[in-house]
């Protein structure tokens, strides 16, 4: 994924435009979509970190340490601070529409440069998401104020995408009136932006000198103690792993 996270395409380029902001949010709502319509899973850790950007300049949603089959027993307090659901706060039972909630919070912070609960404080934020009125940009669209609006009702039964045609009623939603989403499923939409050849990485792989750093070795890879601890696992296998893009190998030093 060579242009790195949305993180810190955030971080480059400030808040994006409407249509930037439409694509990222419909591509990531198809992946909801088929995690819960398919695979029966609550991602329940949406955050910048985890959407990254490929070739294409297209958003792929990343990292599933977090996510749980959807007929589990679901009560457990976890994800990222700005972007918990209310339920999540409070510790009360919770469904897919937490995933639709995060995305709310997410396509407020693409277009307005943070998120509508942003406090310095790990409390207070927990505050906000429960109490606090969400204030919109002047300058916000008003089908987007409005989509954002209905992901983050704190009602979860009423919250937009909670019944059983959720990721229908989503993308019928009128914020993505131009968007043929067939057409975003096969990547036929043209990104604003495409990574740099090599990814964004490699372009700024040099240190204060401006010495090249391509070439320095990874870090050899570390058992995580408590990780070891809690599971009794002292290898990692690649059957852990079985199914996903990514493997992680072997490194050894020297």
């Amino acid at each position: 994924m060579p242009g790195g996270d949305l993180y810190n395409r955030m971080e480059e380029d400030g808040p994006f435009d409407a249509a930037r902001a439409r694509l990222y949010t419909a591509e990531i709502a198809l992946a909801l979509g088929h995690l819960h319509d398919h695979a029966e899973l609550i991602y329940r850790d949406m955050k910048p970190d985890n959407v990254l950007i490929d070739a294409g300049g297209h958003a792929v949603l990343a990292d599933f340490g977090l996510s749980k089959l959807a007929e589990q027993s679901n009560n457990t307090f976890c994800g990222t601070a700005d972007y918990m659901a209310p339920e999540v706060v409070q510790s009360l039972p919770r469904d897919k529409s937490i995933d639709w909630w995060g995305l709310g919070v997410l396509l407020y912070e693409m277009l307005a440069g943070e998120t509508p609960f942003a406090h310095d404080n790990h409390m207070f934020v927990q505050r906000n998401i429960i109490k606090k009125d969400i204030e919109y940009p002047d300058d916000m669209e008003a089908d987007a104020a409005s989509f954002i609006g209905g992901l983050l009702n704190r009602e979860p039964a009423k919250r937009l995408g909670a019944g059983a045609s959720g990721t229908a009623d989503i993308k019928a939603a009128p914020f993505f009136a131009p968007v043929d989403f067939s057409a975003v499923e096969a990547r036929q939409v043209v990104a604003q932006w495409v990574p740099p050849a090599g990814g964004v990485d490699n372009q700024n792989a040099t240190d204060g000198e401006g010495d090249d750093l391509a070439g320095v070795p990874a870090i050899p890879f570390e058992a995580d103690e408590e990780l070891i601890e809690m599971t009794g696992d002292k290898e990692v296998t690649p059957d852990l792993f079985h199914g996903f893009s990514f493997v992680r190998g072997k490194q050894k030093s020297g």
